[in-house]
């Protein structure tokens, strides 16, 4: 394995592309978006960058850059290559790309240059790639945490090792309301079920019954789970288990 090496949309880019990269850019965390003011009457500026909804810092795109390289055996099959490299890069849109030197992260990337082609020796050439990424680092596997079937009120506790992210949480059994909480923020959802499936996903912030869209149903707000320790609050009067998953997210 190379470590410079990468798999974006589904290929690898040497084994599957015959790329040779070199890992030239990236950077040890995102950009914070910042928002500051200066005031008459005070020295320097006073940060406003948390004064969000969420009451959390947010971070720019991250940009992840590699020196690439190829060659073939005559001229032909060189701009054969060239277009196949291209059409993969160009077409994937937003995709994974995930690095052989991190092989538990993963990037939604989306590559942004792709006009460049120094053409060495005419079955050889080289160019910059440059991904424009999602501020954070994903971990490739999910994690999860399950509640028992129950009535009442009730806590999920779990433990998030990055940053704020928001949690898909689906709960079964038959209820006819079911409240949502952690820490101030709450969500009510009055939608009757009968072991029917309700998902709740706080990053699209949607609300479906066995899939279908019951947004109409919900009241309040969704919530992200903080880095470290969450407790997440179940109530209803039915009987319910529930699953909160996610997928932690470094910056």
């Amino acid at each position: 394995m190379d470590w410079n090496s990468f798999t974006f949309a589904g290929k690898h880019s040497l084994d599957d592309m015959g790329l040779y990269t070199l890992l030239t850019t990236q950077s040890l965390f995102a950009e914070p978006k910042r928002t500051a003011a200066e005031w008459y009457g005070m020295d320097g500026e006073r940060d406003y960058s948390t004064h969000n909804p969420q009451e959390r810092l947010f971070f720019k795109p991250r940009l992840i850059g590699y020196e690439c390289h190829f060659a073939a055996d005559s001229t032909e099959e060189f701009y054969e290559k060239a277009r196949r490299i291209g059409l993969w890069l160009a077409t994937a849109g937003k995709a994974k790309l995930m690095p052989d030197g991190e092989p538990d992260i993963y990037y939604m990337a989306q590559a942004v240059n792709l006009y460049a082609l120094d053409n060495i020796t005419g079955m050889s050439g080289s160019f910059p790639l440059v991904f424009r990424c999602d501020p954070y680092r994903y971990e490739r596997r999910e994690d999860c945490a399950v509640l028992e079937e129950g009535t009442g009120k009730r806590e999920i506790l779990l433990g998030n090792r990055g940053y704020h992210v928001p949690p898909v949480i689906t709960i079964t059994g038959s209820a006819k309301e079911i409240t949502l909480k952690n820490g101030e923020k709450e969500l009510v959802v009055a939608e009757e079920i009968d072991r029917a499936e309700l998902v709740v996903d706080c990053q699209n912030m949607t609300v479906t019954k066995d899939g279908v869209a019951v947004n109409h149903s919900a009241r309040g707000s969704f919530f992200e789970l903080s880095p470290g320790a969450n407790r997440i609050l179940v109530e209803t009067a039915g009987t319910v288990s529930a699953q909160v998953r996610w997928r932690t997210r470094y910056v």
